[in-house]
């Protein structure tokens, strides 16, 4: 997986960008815990350093009933 750093013009782009990554990493932590029990590290820290596209492909791969290695296996790049 590749991690993509945003480029932010200002402080304030950063900070933005820091409480929406958080939001979305909060709720998909949640909804596979739900079904799959406590997240391994690897997938917490894939979530933490996640890009957006990553979010959005996870969460598509969780609707689609996928396994918790199926749903983290690969990025959008890979």
């Amino acid at each position: 997986m590749r991690i993509k750093i945003p480029d932010f013009e200002t402080f304030a782009e950063q900070l933005a960008y820091g409480q929406l990554m958080s939001a979305r990493q909060q709720v998909l932590e949640r909804i596979p815990a739900k079904r799959f029990g406590p997240l391994p590290e690897d997938y917490l820290w894939q979530m933490e350093w996640g890009a957006t596209e990553y979010f959005d492909l996870w969460a598509d791969r969780f609707a689609d009933g996928l396994s918790l290695e199926e749903i983290f296996a690969d990025g959008p790049e890979d």
